[in-house]
């Protein structure tokens, strides 16, 4: 009996190991960083033009994050969450609320 309790204990761990790693651990998703940067950038009312000014940057480096080709910096992220007055967590994946 010791022995069937001790799998069960160990693939009961096992699964919970796989549920937190799926939920907290998941690979970074640029492409849905960029889906969501458009939709923000749309929604306050910010041309790419418009929101690289407010940024500092060029236009095309704007593009290039809406279409997952380049990741913004993590200073950069914070910057855009404050001209769109946007949540990071939901900018990077890990929320589905962005305000």
């Amino acid at each position: 009996k010791i022995s069937q309790y001790q799998t069960f204990l160990a693939k009961s761990l096992d699964y919970f190991k796989d549920i937190l790693y799926n939920s907290y651990m998941r690979e970074f998703d640029v492409k849905l960083l960029g889906e969501r940067l458009k939709t923000l950038r749309k929604e306050a009312g910010f041309s790419q033009i418009e929101l690289a000014n407010e940024l500092g940057i060029a236009q095309n480096t704007i593009s290039q994050y809406e279409q997952g080709i380049n990741c913004p910096s993590a200073d950069m992220i914070f910057k855009i969450c404050v001209a769109l007055r946007a949540n990071a967590d939901y900018l990077l994946g890990l929320d589905e609320l962005y305000k």
